[in-house]
């Protein structure tokens, strides 16, 4: 599907000209000192592989051991009683020299009779894990052991078909239907007003389906996936401009084009429209982009209202949802990052590379990837050191490699 520029669908040049100024900006800024931890002097916009390795060494400080021996990957120290599903794959993608068979076969282990896969395990096998969670586990489980028979690992047939069953519990006439209530996906305080399909869920089970048919077509013949790319295609709201957070919403969620990513990063097909690829992304940069007092960007929503204003709190079921903290527009760097790589890849336009370089650079400030960034009034820019040296970022190498920002 060819991308074809739309004058509404763009940046005005006034404002690519003020992130190209701000981008300059950063560049000259220099670090307090000589630190082997922090990121290059080098502030080259050019030069995004400069940065790469901090992501690499971030996920690698995650690598634990299970107490039979076995190795994995906690999210970050914040999260080190458990092991994630979501965080495992996308770091053990992102890393390249680990199995996914590795990162996914402890949770195939505990795999429940009606064939969900949990959300997380414990690190210690000796204690019980939290209840299983009705959420994306089970799609990105049936995406990983598809990389992993593209690789020419064992798979077992049995598992694969047992979790194939409970997605299609969830299936109406190609719709991936997600409950109502908080833990439906990687957002998990997000409260679901009622059953809905969000489109996260959507673009991993269409992804899910092109894997499982290339395994066995007679498990999904080609008329079901056919179907579910569809529904994923036409969530885009044309009197919206971008794909909502789900069906019967209209918030922004620049989370939905991950999937897309990877669907093109192993496919080399995407399932979007290109067009609809990048109206996505200009509508949220234009309207979710955070500036500080100084003029400076520190991030870029990664959920929130169709005018880029923070959703209320009580649509989130936790205190750490105020407006600018955590799931309520704060800044997520692996959604936005690979939404960048995705528009840069399709127009190879420097003005992604040029918004991505900033940010990138203020994320990994310390040398140290960040699970979110705060995006709240007079907190703009900060993080929780706690949940720093987040491992699922790792999953921008491949990423920024494929969109050719960097030179492989």
């Amino acid at each position: 599907m060819e991308f074809e520029e739309r004058s509404d669908q763009l940046m005005e040049r006034r404002e690519f000209l003020q992130y190209s100024a701000l981008a300059t900006a950063a560049w000259l800024i220099s670090l307090n000192g000589p630190d082997k931890h922090k990121p290059p002097e080098n502030r080259n916009p050019l030069e995004l592989k400069n940065y790469l390795d901090f992501y690499r060494r971030s996920a690698v400080k995650n690598i634990v051991t299970f107490t039979d021996g076995t190795q994995a990957i906690i999210p970050s120290s914040a999260y080190g009683d458990e092991i994630y599903m979501r965080d495992s794959f996308f770091t053990c993608v992102g890393l390249e020299n680990l199995l996914v068979n590795d990162c996914l076969n402890p949770f195939e282990e505990r795999q429940l009779q009606n064939g969900q896969l949990a959300h997380a395990i414990p690190r210690s096998l000796e204690r019980n894990g939290s209840d299983p969670r009705d959420d994306e586990s089970t799609l990105i489980y049936l995406i990983g052991k598809g990389v992993a028979n593209r690789q020419f690992q064992r798979v077992s047939r049995e598992a694969i078909t047992k979790a194939w069953s409970f997605i299609q519990s969830h299936v109406f006439e190609g719709w991936y239907l997600s409950d109502e209530g908080p833990f439906r996906y990687w957002a998990d305080t997000y409260i679901n007003k009622s059953e809905d399909v969000i489109s996260y869920n959507q673009g991993l089970y269409a992804l899910a389906l092109r894997f499982l048919n290339k395994f066995d077509p007679k498990l999904v013949p080609n008329h079901i996936l056919s179907q579910a790319e569809e529904n994923f295609r036409s969530l885009f709201r044309n009197d919206l401009g971008f794909i909502p957070l789900s069906k019967n919403t209209s918030y922004q969620d620049i989370s939905a084009l991950l999937p897309e990513f990877l669907a093109r990063y192993y496919f080399h097909e995407g399932i979007l429209q290109n067009n609809h690829i990048i109206s996505s992304l200009n509508h949220l940069i234009r309207t979710a982009s955070v500036w500080d007092n100084q003029q400076r960007l520190k991030g870029i929503k990664t959920i929130c209202q169709p005018d880029g204003s923070f959703l209320p709190p009580d649509y989130f079921f936790n205190h750490l949802n105020n407006p600018g903290e955590y799931h309520n527009g704060g800044y997520w760097p692996l959604y936005v990052l690979v939404a960048l790589c995705l528009a840069y890849k399709i127009t190879l336009d420097e003005k992604y590379k040029s918004i991505a370089t900033v940010l990138v650079q203020e994320e990994l400030s310390d040398g140290r990837s960040q699970e979110f960034i705060y995006l709240a009034e007079g907190r703009e820019g900060t993080h929780d050191a706690e949940r720093s040296d987040y491992s699922w970022n790792a999953l921008l190498i491949p990423a920024f490699k494929w969109s050719g920002m960097v030179s492989i």
